[in-house]
């Protein structure tokens, strides 16, 4: 999703990809919205738009949309996509099949319009990614890293990049011991802002094969 401001609305740039690797028809809906209240971790974010995604089975499907959202307000300044079962009720919490969860840094200052999200590789090299920037400081974060595959947790190198005006500046993390496991990656560290307006999150394998990729604003405030 890529967001940009104007006149006190937000315009954001969808695309979302989907397979269903079931042998039945799925029913799913993308719901998009500005987060309203809520806890930290757990954002109400009703939703203004809602896209059926209909899904036979082992079919894929690309949707791409152009919505407009109300500018939420200051205290939560989210907005965020989800792919879940229809009449689920909010906060999702895990009950999601994906979420893009999107603070102020997305459609204000340097960050303003690019496009931020997930892909995972293809051939199932990793199945499901949690990447999340939690501010504890003024330019720190506690930054979150959660990955599953059959390449987890040592078969891939796992990098975390500063990313700004000019190119994107990688650094190397590690699967931690006692959190990651078979199939797992997993690791919780102290990161220092420095210039960037974004953070990228990939996973390569030895033999340069991409398993996961992902781009994040920095939070604003």
């Amino acid at each position: 999703m890529a967001v940009t401001r104007s006149h006190g609305r937000l315009r954001a740039q969808l695309s979302l990809t989907v397979r269903n690797d079931s042998s039945r028809l799925l029913h799913r809906e993308l719901q998009v919205g500005s987060c309203t209240g809520g806890a930290t971790l757990a954002l109400v974010c009703p939703a203004s738009t809602t896209i059926p995604v209909r899904l036979p089975a082992h079919q894929q499907r690309r949707i791409n949309r152009e919505v407009t959202l109300r500018q939420p307000p200051p205290r939560t300044d989210s907005i965020q996509a989800t792919l879940v079962r229809p009449g689920t009720r909010q906060p999702f919490g895990v009950d999601t099949d994906g979420a893009l969860l999107l603070r102020g840094g997305a459609w204000r200052g340097a960050g303003a319009g690019r496009t931020y999200g997930v892909a995972l590789g293809p051939l199932d090299r990793a199945r499901r990614l949690n990447f999340d920037i939690p501010v504890i400081a003024p330019n720190r974060a506690y930054i979150d890293v959660k990955w599953q595959g059959p390449f987890a947790p040592a078969g891939a190198t796992t990098t975390i990049s500063r990313c700004g005006a000019g190119p994107c500046t990688p650094t190397t993390i590690h699967p931690a011991r006692g959190r990651s496991g078979p199939q797992l990656f997993d690791d919780r560290f102290d990161f220092s802002r420095g210039n960037a307006s974004s953070l990228a999150l990939r996973a390569v394998t030895p033999e340069g094969f991409e398993v996961l990729s992902a781009e994040l604003p920095w939070p604003a405030g």
